[in-house]
């Protein structure tokens, strides 16, 4: 038979766990909210790189355009290596790679086009067809034909 002090030090004892079980459930609850309101600021702010990138692309702006891509590019990393979000080889669609790669074409800035194509890749036939005419402009006449087939062969 269990006296009464045995019965206090169980009812204490639990009254314990109980306190610390909750404790431990509302400092979850808090850590979550934190990095869920910090995960939608760094997206956040991803998605304002971006909308400057389109920017400085409508306004023919090359260069501010490359900065703001390498600065997505680290944020999309800080993204990436947090699980927050789709695949990272996406991120030179979502970036206007090519696009800005057309951009420094266009301004005749062969060697910084050829750079982005060659260090960003991409998919697909509409990519491959765009890459290759920019190297084609730049005189890759090589490489423009990898791409050139590898657009056939989707």
């Amino acid at each position: 038979m269990e006296t009464k002090e045995s019965k206090f030090f169980t009812s204490v004892s639990l009254i314990i766990v109980a306190a610390l079980t909750l404790l431990a459930f509302i400092a979850l609850f808090i850590y979550s909210n934190f990095e869920e309101r910090e995960s939608k600021e760094i997206q956040n702010t991803y998605h304002a790189e971006i909308k400057k990138i389109e920017n400085y692309l409508n306004e023919g702006n090359c260069t501010k355009a490359f900065l703001e891509y390498e600065q997505a590019k680290v944020i999309r990393h800080t993204i990436d290596k947090r699980g927050l979000y789709y695949s990272f080889n996406a991120h030179p669609a979502a970036a206007h790679s090519l696009e800005i790669a057309e951009c420094f074409a266009k301004m005749k800035e062969f060697e910084k086009a050829v750079s982005i194509l060659d260090r960003e890749g991409g998919r697909g036939p509409d990519y491959f067809l765009r890459a290759s005419a920019v190297y084609k402009s730049a005189g890759e006449l090589k490489k423009a034909q990898e791409t050139q087939s590898k657009a056939e062969n989707f």
